[in-house]
């Protein structure tokens, strides 16, 4: 076997997690993830040209956390979803 190779099967995960930094976990998380930034209170207006199921025009919504650059948002039908930032201006 090549010694440059890791079976995952062969790491244990909680071992690797409890010898890191939270630093050094959040940057994995990243890595493995995507960038995720929890909000303590932005809030959006929708703004786009068409409504949805889910959003109503001109209403102000919550962001809940922006996840590669991408506003998490609890709708209408009472599920949060990822929308882009084009779609919403910032008012808070």
């Amino acid at each position: 076997m090549d010694n440059n190779f890791i079976d995952d099967r062969e790491i244990d995960t909680e071992k690797v997690l409890a010898n890191m930094t939270e630093e050094e976990r959040q940057r994995e998380f990243d890595r493995l993830y995507g960038e995720y930034i929890k909000t303590e209170s932005l809030k959006v207006r929708y703004i786009a040209d068409h409504e949805t199921v889910a959003l109503d025009r001109n209403k102000i919504y919550e962001v809940i956390s922006i996840e590669n650059g991408w506003y998490r948002i609890k709708t209408e039908l009472d599920e949060d979803y990822l929308f882009p930032p084009e779609a919403f201006k910032v008012v808070d």
